[in-house]
């Protein structure tokens, strides 16, 4: 997601979960700046300003620093107004005369980052650039007779049967499906569904592509783990880096992760690159600062062990309920 979607990316939200939201704008001459947040506001996981949930960059759409400043005061107020705990601002760069302010109610978190690689001008030049192991892993499914397919809401009930089981198995409440019929209702220029289906037309992987500009990013991807041995994740990701070649794209934004972690090696083999993340949490000064949710590590694998065991239909009408209320 690109700052420039953020108002689209607000509408969605709140269409899908009801969640208030403000747009606030600032011009100093010619200049003109925005802010989009939404209001998040629950008795278990607290309640925050956010730009933007579920996204890994949001806050301020402007390349004026005193407008920055306009557009965060402005901010203070409605978190103040609104009696909110804590403003969530989600950067791509650092916001240094934020730092400059020595103020203890502003935290900086640097511990994801984006993982984006750049394209060349053909699928012959990035095949070539991968190693032979990699090359084999896309070739396996295909030799097991797997395809992939594009679409966009035809293909969205496949997308979410895979992509619902796969939340569960993880242990993490999974999205409403209503969020992805908003997403291709606003976003109907730019996103797009992208399937592999095994010999026998069963749907194993999918992912989400929403483009804008030079960016072709992908939000959501899933695959289902008894197929794992067959790698159809492989086939997946190759299909979506073709289709953005193919499209015209310059960059390809495989989304957040944690460095180390697993999801962060199987994007770095493709040959992308790192982008720090800088997401900020101001504590209204009324409160001093406070938990935003009330998860605490020690007992999140303890809930996701519990979220596993549940039966899907289960876990597919009570998470969205959840999930609606995690801004990650």
């Amino acid at each position: 997601m690109t700052y420039s979607r953020t108002r689209q990316w607000a509408s969605v939200i709140c269409d899908t979960y009801g969640h208030p939201s403000y747009r606030i704008t600032s011009s100093i001459g010619h200049e003109n700046g925005c802010l989009e947040l939404v209001e998040m506001k629950n008795i278990f996981f607290g309640h925050s300003l956010v730009s933007m949930p579920f996204c890994d960059v949001g806050g301020f759409n402007c390349n004026n620093i005193d407008i920055e400043k306009a557009l965060f005061n402005k901010a203070l107020d409605i978190m103040n107004n609104t009696n909110a705990d804590i403003l969530e601002l989600r950067m791509d760069r650092p916001l240094k005369w934020l730092h400059e302010t020595n103020n203890n109610l502003i935290e900086l978190n640097t511990h994801k980052v984006r993982l984006l690689l750049d394209l060349p001008d053909t699928t012959r030049e990035l095949e070539d650039s991968f190693k032979s192991k990699l090359r084999s892993q896309i070739k396996r499914p295909i030799k097991e007779g797997m395809c992939y397919r594009f679409g966009k809401n035809e293909l969205l009930h496949d997308f979410y049967r895979v992509f619902s089981e796969n939340m569960k198995n993880l242990g993490s409440p999974v999205h409403s499906k209503k969020l992805f019929y908003n997403i291709f209702s606003d976003f109907v220029d730019c996103a797009s569904i992208v399937m592999v289906y095994t010999k026998k037309k069963e749907p194993v992987a999918g992912g989400v592509l929403i483009g804008q500009g030079r960016f072709l990013s992908n939000p959501w991807a899933s695959s289902l783990r008894e197929y794992r041995s067959s790698s159809p994740n492989m086939l997946l990701y190759w299909a979506m880096l073709k289709f953005a070649i193919l499209n015209g794209y310059k960059k390809f934004d495989f989304g957040r992760s944690n460095p180390g972690e697993g999801t962060y090696m199987f994007k770095k083999q493709w040959g992308s690159h790192e982008e720090q993340l800088y997401w900020y949490n101001v504590f209204n000064k009324e409160r001093g600062k406070k938990t935003k949710t009330g998860v605490t590590f020690d007992s999140r694998p303890l809930i996701e062990r519990m979220w596993k065991k549940l039966p899907l239909f289960l876990a597919n009408h009570i998470g969205p309920e959840i999930r609606g209320h995690i801004s990650l």
